[in-house]
């Protein structure tokens, strides 16, 4: 009798077990970002609860504070009750997740349900976890990494092949802070992708010894790429121990802006802008300058009228100087002038490169009929990174 009574607890707390396991399967996924004009950064979410009956949940945000949700209750179709927000910092509840005195918002069945939602920061975030609680079985939890880098941030690929002055004897630094610290030698050339937008690139290679031997400062060569591919800074291959600074732009796009890039196509250099329009009649003015000095206007670009929605504009610089190109938009409303998009820098070169090497994302030197991600490597030492599906 005392064994099966014990068999008979084992295997309710087997059981007990495999149903707090179970918790209640929330999750928390990203869908997508908008950077508003007021600064503040808006994330739209998916939350999906199992039907257990859950009477909440909660959403922490790392590095930034909650100013608004959308929608601001939820409805549980099964109960007929709202969970609805309640905001603290950088947390936002729905509903009462740990009051089990009261019905359940989502009570106990089967099944998930799912719902969308957008929380707008004061600030970017990188993280949001999610945390809920079940009647008796505790807490279960979720979380989901939010983009890097947002829409107005620069997307920057750096190229660096070092010298062989020591292991780690080239340093990468964005507007005086180093975001590369030390590029092994020995492994040719080396791709870092960078997130953020700066106004300034150098690279530094400071003298380095090895017992009686010392080696000069110097790395082979850099280049440093944006989002579209368009070359921001190139050199290297000197005796000094900083390279730079270039000032580049930093392009970080108007609220009414979604894309603004230009890209070097054979003798010409194309440029497209994608923009959304707000109002009717309005015209686009788009200028040209080789020192972001003196501008002059290329081209007025009359707008859809596609009130409400996106609209992408395409236009063909067919006479761009030898070098670096600036171009800018002016948005030139009914009422008077608008946005002005900051400039973007398109590097024209006419001469045709020839592609010497091509490397993966690791730097690694792979054959011409590679496929995936692959990075170019021209004999006027510039790169381009380019996809084989």
């Amino acid at each position: 009798m005392k064994r099966a009574k014990i068999l008979a607890l084992s295997l309710f707390c087997i059981a007990m077990l495999n149903v707090a396991n179970a918790c209640h399967q929330s999750t928390v996924t990203y869908l997508g970002v908008t950077e508003n004009a007021n600064g503040t950064v808006t994330y739209d979410l998916q939350i999906c609860i199992g039907f257990e009956d859950t009477w909440g949940f909660q959403l922490t945000f790392n590095t930034a504070n909650i100013v608004g949700v959308t929608p601001n209750c939820l409805l549980s179709a099964s109960s007929g009750l709202n969970a609805c927000a309640t905001v603290s910092g950088n947390v936002v509840e729905f509903g009462n997740m740990d009051n089990t005195g009261a019905a359940a918002w989502l009570p106990g069945g089967n099944g998930t349900v799912c719902y969308n939602i957008s929380v707008t920061l004061d600030a970017p975030a990188s993280s949001v976890d999610m945390y809920g609680a079940e009647w008796n079985f505790g807490p279960c939890s979720s979380s989901a990494p939010l983009p890097s880098c947002l829409p107005s941030a620069a997307d920057y690929t750096v190229y660096i092949q070092p010298n062989d002055c020591g292991p780690n004897n080239a340093d990468l630094i964005f507007d005086g802070v180093t975001v590369v610290d030390g590029v092994p030698e020995g492994l040719g050339q080396q791709v870092y992708n960078i997130c953020g937008c700066a106004t300034n690139f150098s690279v530094s290679a400071p003298v380095t010894g090895n017992g009686a031997f010392a080696c000069a400062a110097g790395v082979v060569s850099y280049s440093i790429y944006n989002s579209s591919g368009t070359l921001l800074a190139s050199g290297g291959g000197g005796s000094t121990t900083t390279y730079g600074p270039h000032n580049v732009s930093c392009v970080p796009l108007n609220s009414e802006f979604i894309q603004f890039e230009g890209n070097k196509k054979n003798s010409i250099i194309e440029l497209n802008w994608s923009i959304f329009e707000d109002k009717e009649d309005v015209l686009y003015l788009l200028e040209r300058s080789l020192d972001l000095t003196n501008w002059h206007a290329l081209e007025f670009v009359k707008s859809s009228n596609s009130i409400g929605v996106t609209s992408n504009y395409n236009y063909l610089d067919k006479s761009p100087s030898q070098g670096t190109n600036y171009y800018r938009i002016t948005v030139i409303n009914p009422d008077g002038i608008g946005a002005i998009h900051n400039p973007i820098a398109v590097h024209f070169d006419n001469k045709k490169a020839k592609v010497v090497k091509r490397v993966n994302l690791l730097g690694q030197e792979i054959g011409a009929d590679e496929r995936g991600y692959i990075i170019e490597i021209y004999d006027d030492n510039s790169a381009k990174k380019i996809y084989r599906p």
